[in-house]
């Protein structure tokens, strides 16, 4: 069984009593899929669900580096989040996603609060929905041109 060292363990300590990082502000950050994953279980609606870990990379920001997830349930009657997930990256719903590692896209970030495990009623990030990066770093597109798009 693994045992932390001292000065890990003080850390971890230190960081439990601070309650965690920061809340990342609602807005919309550009970020970079890490890598999805097939849940092991069936979720609340009865049917699998995809994590999509994503880490902001916002140039400037001080919650670049943090990761978050996109969880998508595959319900038919949430079919609509998953392709709006692999439309945001551009691609057709039929591409492995092991070919979207790496790829940039905008994730529209929220402070929600927390219902159910151990820190239900607390406030925590999660990310609503994905936006395609058009243009970014090239004058057009960007967190503006992401904005655009939030009313669809």
């Amino acid at each position: 069984m693994p045992k932390l060292g001292a000065e890990e363990a003080r850390a971890a300590e230190q960081a439990a009593e601070e309650g965690g990082p920061e809340l990342i502000p609602t807005g919309t950050y550009l970020c970079q899929l890490l890598d999805v994953e097939v849940s092991d279980k069936e979720g609340d609606s009865g049917f699998h669900y995809w994590s999509w870990m994503l880490k902001v990379i916002e140039e400037g920001s001080k919650f670049t580096g943090r990761e978050l997830r996109l969880i998508t349930s595959l319900s038919p009657r949430a079919a609509f989040a998953v392709g709006g997930a692999f439309a945001a990256f551009g691609v057709p719903a039929d591409t492995h996603t092991d070919e979207l590692v790496g790829e940039k896209v905008y994730a529209r970030i929220v402070v929600r609060k927390i219902t159910k495990g151990p820190r239900a009623g607390e406030d925590g990030n999660n990310v609503d929905y994905l936006l395609p990066v058009e243009g970014a770093g090239e004058g057009g597109g960007g967190a503006a041109a992401a904005k655009d798009l939030e009313d669809f």
